[in-house]
């Protein structure tokens, strides 16, 4: 038993420490185990220093922070259609997400859950929608593709032939 606290640590991790500062205690607690297990080949400065190691990561173990609306916010984030964003936005909220997810896995502090959290949310709330608005030829497109200079023929035309039938009536 190590500073009694070998069924704590055999026992499995702690969801309330930060994966950071719990790795840095399971190494320094494997260093005291395999020392313990040959003390006689082991000097006294050794297993002094070995002792203040283990001691200093228990005392620098860290809280974890809160993950649960960042996971919320996570989950929210992963059912978005990204398709209807611009692919700047889409991109920033992809990237977004990552960073949220490792915070989660590493199990953060708060300030870092806190962070990722604002980061997403800012992602999402910033996130352009793509332009609904259908591209404008140059001129307009009517659907009246007659030619102009016919319907004006006929029309000179048809002036013409009621010119010369009146002046013909009037004769």
């Amino acid at each position: 038993m190590v500073l009694g606290v070998d069924e704590s640590i055999e026992a499995g991790y702690d969801q309330g420490i930060t994966a950071e500062t719990w790795n840095a205690l399971i190494e320094e607690y494997n260093n005291a185990k395999a020392l313990l297990e040959d003390v006689d080949a082991a000097d006294a400065e050794t297993l002094e220093q070995q002792i203040a190691a283990f001691e200093e990561a228990v005392a620098n173990l860290v809280s974890a922070g809160d993950g649960s609306a960042l996971a919320g916010l996570v989950e929210t984030a992963k059912n978005e259609d990204l398709s209807k964003y611009t692919e700047e936005s889409a991109e920033a909220i992809r990237q977004a997400i990552a960073k949220a997810e490792e915070a989660l896995e590493k199990r953060g502090t708060q300030e870092e859950i806190d962070e990722a959290y604002a980061a997403l949310e800012k992602a999402l709330t910033d996130a352009e929608l793509k332009s609904e608005t259908p591209v404008t030829p140059d001129s307009p497109d009517t659907g009246d593709y007659t030619p102009f200079a016919v319907p004006a023929m006929l029309a000179a035309a048809a002036a013409v032939l009621l010119f010369v039938k009146r002046r013909r009536e009037t004769n």
